[in-house]
C-alpha cells in the first residue's frame, strides 16, 4: 500500500461509486432521514466535478486483474462488483482507499 499523500491525485472515483452512494442514502430502510434523490444526485455530481478528483475507469488490465482476484480468492456473485472496482482502482495505480466499510476490502 502507498501512504496517504502520495498519489498524482488526492482523490480518485469511479462512477460505480456515486452510484451506490445515491443507492445507499436514499434507502428509507438504512437512513431514519434519507436524502432525496435530487439532493444526492447533485451532491454525487459535485464530487465527479471537484477538481481534486481524478477519475477512474476499469480497463483491460483492471478487467483481468478482477478475474484473477475473482478466480484466485474463490469468489462469489456477491463479490463481483466491489472486485471489480478495486480491480479499477489498482489498475490506476491507487493503493489505498478510504472506507468505513472495511470488512469488505
Amino acid at each position: 500500500m502507498t501512504p496517504a499523500g502520495t498519489l498524482d491525485i488526492p482523490a480518485a472515483d469511479v462512477g460505480q461509486v456515486l452510484a451506490e452512494l445515491i443507492h445507499i442514502v436514499t434507502d428509507s430502510k438504512r437512513f431514519t432521514h434519507p436524502l432525496s434523490i435530487d439532493d444526492v444526485r447533485d451532491l454525487a455530481e459535485q464530487w465527479w466535478r471537484a477538481s481534486e478528483v481524478g477519475h477512474v475507469f476499469p480497463d483491460s488490465d483492471a478487467t483481468t486483474q478482477f478475474i484473477d482476484w475473482h478466480r484466485q480468492h474463490h469468489l462469489g456473485r456477491k463479490r463481483l462488483l466491489d472486485t471489480l472496482l478495486v480491480a479499477a482502482y489498482y489498475s490506476a495505480g491507487v493503493r489505498s482507499i478510504l472506507t468505513t466499510n472495511a470488512k469488505d476490502f
